[in-house]
């Protein structure tokens, strides 16, 4: 895939870099879910162990509750929106990039439904898939693969139309199932003509590329056994230097006494 040359796309080796950024940002997260989570489970903890005790035990289980998930709640929200916060310029270098790698990292990364999925994934899908080539297969692992299968199930028809133009380039075998109900137009977006047209051109490419690998297609010639001939002094012989050897110096099986 051609990477524009232009301030709004930069190029150069810029991928990596950006790359580790994010997963680096991707790693914080579990550490402040976790954080977080923690309150939670030390307050059940300590209701558990001491409510025998306890006189009018569900008023005071009411108020542990309320105190350890009221601060939880508002340690989540605030952690959440601070994470956003310093993956933003990321996202946004990323998704300014024409590269095949961005798909797969952010479509592994970034999960659906996200204030980072659509605001940059997928923007990023809509513009880049279409543009892809069979040769951009490599950078794209089997479960990217898989993630964009199941956005065909989304009812977002921009989406769709993106993937579907990508797939007869990207996709496998495991994409036939979600493709079949646009192409059949049995979904709502596969009443739009263009959707079910591209995911019927699609569903055909990926069934010949399926048929071409286990043989039954016409990339695939099967190897028949040759008729015998008519004539059998046409078949196959030993070779013989032209000369015939006397019958006295052929070997003979040695008769027993």
């Amino acid at each position: 895939m051609k990477k524009p040359d232009s301030p709004d796309h930069p190029t150069g080796d810029t991928f990596q870099p950006l790359r580790q950024q994010l997963l680096k940002e991707s790693g914080s997260v579990y550490i402040m879910v976790a954080a977080a989570l923690w309150p939670i489970v030390s307050g059940i903890l300590c209701w558990a162990i001491m409510r025998p005790g306890w006189e009018h035990s569900e008023y005071s289980a009411l108020a542990v509750l309320a105190g350890v998930f009221g601060p939880t709640i508002a340690l989540g929200v605030i952690s959440s929106d601070f994470h956003n916060h310093k993956r933003k310029p990321i996202l946004d270098a990323l998704t300014r990039l024409d590269d095949p790698r961005v798909v797969d990292l952010l479509l592994t990364r970034i999960p659906y439904p996200t204030p980072g999925w659509s605001a940059h994934v997928r923007p990023m899908l809509i513009r880049v898939l279409p543009h892809l080539q069979r040769a951009d297969t490599k950078h794209l692992s089997l479960q990217a693969q898989d993630v964009l299968n199941t956005f065909l199930e989304l009812q977002d028809p921009e989406l769709i139309l993106a993937i579907l133009t990508a797939l007869p380039h990207l996709g496998t075998v495991s994409a036939l199932p979600y493709v079949a109900p646009h192409a059949k137009g049995a979904t709502r977006p596969g009443r739009d003509p263009r959707i079910r047209e591209a995911a019927q051109e699609c569903y055909a490419i990926l069934t010949a590329r399926v048929d071409s690998v286990t043989g039954k297609g016409p990339d695939k010639t099967l190897l028949r056994a040759a008729s015998a001939p008519a004539d059998t002094s046409i078949l196959l012989r030993p070779a013989t230097s032209g000369e015939t050897t006397p019958p006295e110096q052929l070997l003979r099986a040695q008769s027993q006494p």
